[in-house]
């Protein structure tokens, strides 16, 4: 079998769960992942005949996605702003739009010493910000241990040390937090009654604390933490947060409520109110 066929299986096996561009993008990663290509490798070689030992790794991931799996976990690696790091069920896949989130900060923000990041999962965005801002010192934070120690797994891949933290944000004051300079979370922000749009793969495998929010209480955690940082974000430091894209006014409104000023909304790639940053 050659690669070019191993894609057209691949569209096949999978066209129950994606559509066509999706399941073609999917074999290919796992073609670039497994085969360790390049696109233009890839390309190139899509003619050539694969060994047996490729072909039975390739069908083995192959396999494993077709049963809802998301490509990441199957791999146990993903890439989040140029960097590779692990993932693993039960921590959240790092997705485009917090990478818009990264970006929006490192673009903005110029001297920084101290960052939290709140909700930590795979540690993505503490790498990202860590690799870029080298003075500063990320404290990451987390109420899952799993997390933690993936986080500091792929941290370690990066030669970063940051302060790990094994809490409940909800309680926040009993942790003796210090001042930070940059306050950033991607907090759980899709509401119980949104699920139904949310694709099987995430709502079989990916962690529903991670997720979702009631619909009584959905700017649970973005209260919290706006209490947090009015407590420990430096004079003209700043609050980031990736938000429901439906909620973006009342997300607003309780910052503002809050005593924050310089409030500004952004839009994701796609067109989505997704991002906010306030300062106090």
């Amino acid at each position: 079998m050659t690669l070019k066929e191993f894609y057209k299986q691949g569209e096949e096996k999978l066209a129950k769960l994606y559509n066509s561009n999706e399941s073609r993008a999917i074999t290919k990663r796992i073609a670039s992942y497994l085969l360790k290509y390049s696109d233009s490798d890839l390309l190139l070689s899509q003619n050539e005949a694969l060994k047996s030992e490729q072909l039975q790794a390739l069908e083995k991931s192959l396999e494993e996605v077709a049963t809802g799996m998301p490509v990441q976990y199957v791999l146990g690696e993903t890439t989040f702003y140029g960097y590779d790091v692990y993932v693993e069920p039960g921590v959240l896949i790092p997705r485009q739009e917090t990478e818009e989130l990264v970006d929006w900060i490192i673009q903005r923000e110029s001297e920084i010493n101290q960052i939290l990041d709140i909700g930590v999962g795979s540690g993505c965005i503490t790498i990202a910000l860590g690799k870029h801002f080298k003075r500063a010192h990320c404290t990451a934070l987390d109420i899952s241990l799993d997390a933690l120690d993936l986080a500091r797994e792929n941290c370690d891949r990066y030669s970063l040390r940051p302060t790990f933290l094994y809490a409940d944000v909800l309680k926040w004051e009993t942790y003796g937090l210090g001042k930070y300079d940059v306050i950033v979370s991607n907090p759980p922000y899709i509401r119980e009654s949104e699920n139904s749009q949310m694709h099987p793969n995430v709502l079989d495998y990916e962690p529903d604390t991670a997720l979702f929010v009631t619909d009584e209480k959905p700017l649970l955690y973005y209260e919290a933490i706006a209490d947090l940082a009015t407590e420990h974000l430096n004079d003209n430091g700043a609050l980031y947060f990736e938000i429901n894209e439906a909620l973006g006014k009342e997300t607003i409104d309780l910052l503002d409520s809050k005593g924050y000023r310089n409030i500004e909304l952004r839009k994701d790639i796609n067109g989505k109110d997704r991002m906010i940053r306030a300062t106090r």
